[in-house]
C-alpha cells in the first residue's frame, strides 16, 4: 500500500494554480502567525507568556488595556512592541526557533490540556477566521460552490485503487 501525506504545501500549490494573489496566499510554518493571527486578548496573552518563558522583552500595556480598558488607554506606539508584534518579528527573523508549532506546544503544555474554551478561542483568533476568509475568497464561487481544484485533480489522476 502507498500513502500520500498532504500538508500546507498542497494548499499553497492549489492556491497558486488557481491564480491567487501571492500576498494573500495560505501560510507555511515559517509565516503562519504573520499570515493568520488576528489581534485578540487570547493571542496577546499566549504570546506574552511565550515571550516571558523565553526571557524576551515586550510592552505590557496591551495586556493591561485588555484587563481594564476603562483605566488603561493605549498610546501611539504601544502596539509596536505588543507581545503579538514581538512574537511576529521573532517568527520572521528566526522561524526555525519561533513558529506556530512551538507556540502551540507551549500553549498546550502551559494552558490548554484540559481547557476546551481556551482552545476554542485561541484557534478562532489564530486560524479559523483568517483561513475562512482566504478559502472563501479564492476557492468558493457564489452560485456555483467550490471551484475545481487543479492540483488535487492532478494528484488524484495519478492514484490507483491500491492507494
Amino acid at each position: 500500500m502507498r500513502f500520500l501525506v498532504i500538508g500546507s504545501g498542497a494548499s499553497i500549490e492549489e492556491f497558486n494554480r488557481i491564480g491567487g494573489n501571492p500576498k494573500e496566499c495560505f501560510p507555511s510554518i515559517a509565516n503562519f502567525s504573520e499570515r493568520l493571527f488576528q489581534e485578540s486578548a487570547v493571542v496577546q496573552f499566549v504570546t506574552a507568556k511565550y515571550l516571558e518563558a523565553n526571557k524576551m522583552e515586550f510592552n505590557k500595556r496591551i495586556l493591561e488595556a485588555y484587563n481594564d480598558p476603562s483605566r488603561v488607554k493605549l498610546q501611539k506606539g504601544d502596539m509596536a512592541n505588543s507581545p503579538l508584534n514581538v512574537y511576529l518579528k521573532l517568527e520572521k527573523s528566526n522561524p526555525e526557533r519561533h513558529n506556530v508549532e512551538r507556540l502551540f506546544e507551549f500553549a498546550w503544555n502551559n494552558f490548554g490540556k484540559n481547557n476546551v474554551g481556551f482552545w476554542d478561542e485561541l484557534i478562532n483568533w489564530t486560524i479559523y477566521q483568517s483561513l475562512s476568509i482566504i478559502h472563501s475568497k479564492y476557492f468558493f464561487e457564489q452560485g456555483v460552490g467550490y471551484k475545481r481544484m487543479p492540483a488535487g485533480a492532478l494528484m488524484c489522476s495519478k492514484m490507483t485503487s491500491q492507494d
